[in-house]
């Protein structure tokens, strides 16, 4: 059995819009090449590490979190008699549509002190966890 090459015109497109993708890393990696020791210096510094270990505790937190919450609703819909499947599956998938800091700003909107709902305070890193986790 051969494998069906795309047309070239597609692939050529393809290639191009990778290309362009990855504009911005080229131009950073760049930057950062003709930076010298001054660049190693920012990163070294305590408040750079700090929030390079806060990235990555979040960054594992949304997994574990997203996990949590979306494989079992995934079995629900598609492995379940659950009443309005259909209607689940497509308010399960909404978030998707939204942009992740849509999401945040509206829960900044109902949460803390004069916020619609009065929610608690949902700034920092639970309000970061909580909105990546439901964007996601």
């Amino acid at each position: 059995m051969s494998a069906r090459r795309p047309p070239r015109a597609l692939a050529t497109l393809g290639v191009a819009a990778v290309a362009v993708v990855c504009l911005p890393l080229v131009y950073l990696l760049v930057r950062v090449g003709g930076a010298g020791a001054e660049a190693w210096a920012v990163l070294e510094r305590p408040r750079t590490v700090g929030l390079v270990a806060r990235t990555l505790a979040l960054m594992a937190a949304v997994v574990v979190a997203a996990v949590l919450v979306g494989v079992p609703a995934a079995w629900l819909v598609a492995r379940t008699d659950l009443p309005g499947r259909r209607a689940w599956a497509v308010m399960l998938s909404l978030p998707l549509a939204l942009p992740s800091y849509v999401l945040a700003l509206a829960l900044l909107a109902v949460s803390g002190p004069g916020g619609l709902l009065g929610l608690p305070d949902l700034t920092g890193f639970p309000g970061a966890l909580l909105a990546l986790t439901l964007a996601t």
